[in-house]
């Protein structure tokens, strides 16, 4: 009998979570297993996988051949990508407040679009350095009509902003440009930032970028 349409789950990727369930070892199904036991089972392919990631598979190397065959890793990246989709729709409701439109140079965008995407897949640290190098971009190019190629070039990006960043941005925006900066330099040097810093990172290195047309 079809399933009504009062029956299903308020959002497809929870739907499509609940029939790919049984699917412990693609295409077999289990059924019967409690919450616990598939938790234990989603933990241990989560820690086999993330031995593949980091290159140093430990523990019993049969597990992890069995479960780095590309039908299991197939199973394991649809069920995550599914519990995932959540938290990519509310951090896309999120992007609503800012735009990219007015946006003329093209590898500024393309930098802020990646930081835009990664933002959406809950890579923070990423959104921040992509953000730092899309404002850094476009700066350089504006001081190198300003002061010749070699300044732009040579100077780091903090004597940057402070000797010429007056002459092109406004003190707000300066500001943001030095927020952008030092969360940069932060998360590739310090420490991880949250999903609200990431997104204040990319709306500030957006509005420096806009200034800077």
């Amino acid at each position: 009998m079809p399933t009504r349409k009062k029956d299903l789950p308020p959002r497809l990727s929870e739907y499509l979570l609940q029939k790919a369930a049984p699917f412990e070892f693609y295409p077999k199904k289990i059924y019967g297993l409690t919450p616990d036991v598939r938790k234990i089972l989603g933990d241990l392919s989560r820690e086999l996988v993330d031995w593949l990631k980091t290159f140093q598979p430990k523990g019993d190397s049969r597990k992890l051949d069995f479960f780095a065959q590309p039908v299991m890793l197939d199973q394991f990246y649809s069920k995550e990508l599914l519990s995932a989709v959540p938290g990519f729709v509310e951090r896309t409701q999120g992007l609503q407040v800012l735009t990219f439109g007015g946006l003329s140079d093209p590898a500024s965008l393309s930098y802020l679009r990646e930081a835009a995407t990664c933002y959406i897949h809950g890579l923070f640290q990423a959104t921040a350095a992509l953000a730092r190098s899309a404002m850094e971009l476009r700066l350089r190019e504006r001081v190198r009509v300003l002061a010749g190629q070699q300044v732009a070039v040579e100077l780091e990006l903090k004597p940057l902003l402070d000797r010429y960043g007056e002459k092109i941005l406004s003190k707000e925006l300066m500001n943001a440009a030095h927020i952008v900066r030092i969360t940069g330099n932060r998360v590739l040097h310090e420490r991880a930032i949250s999903s609200h810093e990431a997104l204040k990172v990319l709306e500030a290195a957006r509005s420096v970028i806009l200034q800077l047309r």
